[in-house]
């Protein structure tokens, strides 16, 4: 299950790969009427409007859809800390979430951690990833000294 919140196009989408190679269901959000009608065209998930900057706004639209899990949550908007601020853990248990404007957040990695999510691994985009699961490991290239590129 995965929730994309303000889902792009198709060269830029996470969830895409998810809906399509691996047939999870989720849900796309768009910030406007044409936005959600643009998804929905190209989707086969159920794409709608959605307002990040209105408080509790994720926790309704979860609760919304019956979702109390979700494995992938991949928010597009500047409105991170607005949306995770307003979701009850208790409530809502959510598996990996990426970011993409979290670098410019200094409040998210703590708000982060209230909810019971550690950083993952770094990126272009925040990778959150619940507390109990274990860090991923760091690639080992080994020694790369000499060999020829």
């Amino acid at each position: 299950m995965f929730v994309d919140i303000g889902a792009g196009d198709e060269t830029d989408s996470n969830t895409l790969f998810f809906e399509r190679a691996m047939a999870w269901r989720g849900l796309c959000t768009g910030a406007t009427p044409a936005d959600a009608a643009r998804l929905s065209a190209t989707r086969g998930v159920p794409c709608v409007t959605f307002d990040p900057s209105t408080p509790g706004a994720l926790a309704e639209l979860l609760a919304g859809h019956g979702f109390a899990a979700v494995d992938y949550c991949a928010i597009e908007s500047a409105a991170a800390s607005a949306l995770m601020a307003g979701l009850d853990s208790a409530r809502f248990r959510l598996g990996v979430v990426t970011i993409r404007h979290a670098a410019s957040d200094p409040q998210l990695p703590a708000l982060m951690a209230e909810k019971g999510l550690r950083a993952g691994w770094p990126t272009r985009r925040g990778r959150y990833l619940p507390a109990s699961r274990p860090a991923p490991p760091r690639p080992d290239f080994g020694d790369l000294r000499g060999v020829e590129r």
